[in-house]
């Protein structure tokens, strides 16, 4: 029964029109079957057949407004389980059409930061060595310890909980690590809390201020 339903999700995702629709719904915004007609590059009529398969799929969701159904992906698990589809792509996911351009750049990823953005600030600590390859981890170093307690993160708080502190994570559209872990999560809400940082509304998409942009070029001597 297990492989069967293996399959089953396997053949929802593998149409290329159904995986076209999927990568759409990527960003977070809820879109119309026209909309993702449009995207996969199919009639609307067509569309309709597939979205009502990932429907039953339990894949995305339906939700009526007006006249209108608006579709999202059903559960973060689909999320996830689509970014790590894209990891075994053979080349990343370069040239993603406009709508996708922002969630490419700056996104969350669980709780800590992901995209462009991500991976440009965890090379900069690697750079700056503020922390370093550590076999499968990351480990911070003195200048790091040093760098964090004065942005107000409490690294040795950090350090006695129970999940892991630093490690890379593979970043589906850059295929380079960004940073995971109880420090990347503190890095991401100091990020917002600051406002170098916004989530746009509703979207798992990340907006970098002004503010944050001279902020992270002093700190870190990134060119943003």
């Amino acid at each position: 029964m297990f492989k069967k339903d293996i399959a089953f999700i396997a053949d929802l995702i593998g149409d290329p029109a159904r995986s076209a629709m999927l990568i759409a719904l990527l960003e977070g915004r809820a879109l119309t079957a026209g909309e993702l007609a449009r995207f996969a590059n199919i009639s609307p009529q067509t569309a309709s057949s597939h979205l009502n398969k990932l429907v039953e799929g339990g894949l995305i969701i339906a939700n009526a407004q007006g006249r209108h159904r608006y579709y999202q992906l059903a559960t973060p698990e689909v999320v996830h389980a689509l970014e790590a589809l894209a990891l075994l792509t053979p080349k990343p996911l370069f040239g993603l059409p406009k709508p996708l351009e922002e969630i490419q750049y700056a996104r969350s990823c669980y709780d800590h930061l992901a995209g462009r953005l991500g991976v440009i600030i965890t090379q900069a600590l690697l750079k700056q060595k503020l922390i370093k390859h550590d076999e499968r981890d990351y480990k911070l170093t003195h200048a790091g310890e040093k760098f964090f307690t004065t942005l107000g993160i409490d690294v040795r708080a950090l350090k006695t909980k129970r999940r892991r502190f630093a490690y890379p994570c593979l970043d589906w559209s850059e295929r380079i690590h960004h940073l995971a872990g109880s420090l990347g999560s503190s890095i991401l809400s100091l990020l917002l809390d600051k406002r170098w940082i916004l989530c746009a509304k509703q979207r798992r998409i990340i907006h970098l201020t002004p503010q944050g942009k001279s902020k992270l070029n002093e700190l870190l001597k990134i060119d943003l």
